[in-house]
C-alpha cells in the first residue's frame, strides 16, 4: 500500500484500529496525522490537520488518542477521519504542562496515563510528571508532579533538565507494576499500578532503581506528589526482578 503524501516520506508513529481496519499513521515532516483504511480495499479516509508535532499516538477499537507538541491531545474518529475531542495541558493544567510524551492505556479502563517529559527552555510550561487523563470526558482527573530530589543530578542553568523527566512507561499486569524510564535520573521508577489510579496528588509505595552495569543497590526517593511535602513513609522497595 502506498502512502502517498509527499509530506508523509518519514513516518513516525503508526497505531491500528481494534478491528484491524484502520490505521493512522504521522511524520515528523508536518503536523498532520492521515487515517488509512485497509480493508476490503487501502485507501486513505482523510488528513487531519493537527496544531503541533506528534508525539505519540494509541488506537482503540475505532478511534486515536494522540498527543502532540504544545500540549494539544486529541481523539480521532478513525472511521470519520476527523477530531471529536481536543484539549491543551498549557491551559487545562496548574502549572501549565509542557507537552504529553508517551501515553499507556490503562486496561480495563477509558483512561490513560501519559507522561510530560522535560520542561521548557524558559521554565514557564513544565514536564516531569505523569498525569491520569480521562478518555471519556477528555479531561485530566490526576496531576502527578515527580518529585525534584537530586539537584545534584540536574544540569546547571539548563531549565529543560530540572527534573527526573519521565518518558517511557511500562505495565507489568502480574505484580500490578507501572514501571516508568526517568531519562535525566539514569533511573527506573516503580510504583503500583492500583495506587496511581487511586492518586489524587501522591503516590504511596514507589522505589526508584537506578540504571547501573554493577546491579547497584536502588535509592529511594519520595512519593509521586503534586505538592513539595515528601513522605517517607510512603517508601518501599520493589525489586526489579519482580517485574513481570
Amino acid at each position: 500500500m502506498s502512502l502517498g503524501p509527499a509530506e508523509l516520506s518519514l513516518p513516525k508513529k503508526l497505531a491500528v484500529s481494534g478491528d484491524g481496519r484502520q490505521l493512522v499513521v504521522t511524520s515528523d515532516e508536518g503536523t498532520q496525522a492521515w487515517v488509512y483504511q485497509t480493508k476490503p480495499e487501502p485507501q486513505l479516509l482523510g488528513t487531519v490537520t493537527l496544531e503541533g508535532k506528534t508525539e505519540d499516538v494509541v488506537a482503540s477499537q475505532q478511534s486515536a488518542f494522540l498527543v502532540a507538541t504544545k500540549g494539544w491531545f486529541y481523539w480521532i474518529n478513525l472511521q470519520t477521519a476527523k477530531i471529536e475531542k481536543s484539549w491543551n495541558s498549557r491551559d487545562g493544567l496548574n502549572p501549565p504542562g509542557r507537552k504529553g510524551e508517551d501515553i499507556l492505556m490503562v486496561p480495563g479502563k477509558e483512561q490513560a496515563l501519559v507522561t510530560f517529559q522535560k520542561d521548557s527552555e524558559k521554565g514557564k510550561t513544565l514536564g516531569s510528571r505523569i498525569l491520569l487523563f480521562d478518555l471519556k470526558s477528555f479531561t485530566p482527573v490526576a496531576d502527578l508532579q515527580l518529585p525534584r530530589d537530586h539537584p545534584g543530578l540536574h544540569l546547571g542553568n539548563d531549565m529543560r533538565e530540572q527534573g527526573p523527566n519521565p518518558e517511557l512507561m511500562f505495565f507489568a499486569p502480574k505484580t500490578n507494576t507501572l514501571v516508568v524510564s526517568l531519562d535525566l535520573y539514569g533511573a527506573l521508577a516503580f510504583a503500583e499500578l492500583d495506587a496511581v489510579m487511586r492518586a489524587h496528588g501522591s503516590v504511596c509505595n514507589t522505589c526508584l532503581a537506578p540504571c547501573l552495569e554493577d546491579g547497584g543497590r536502588p535509592f529511594r526517593t519520595a512519593a509521586f506528589s503534586s505538592t513539595q511535602e515528601t513522605r517517607s513513609s510512603c517508601l518501599f522497595r520493589m525489586p526489579p526482578s519482580r517485574v513481570g
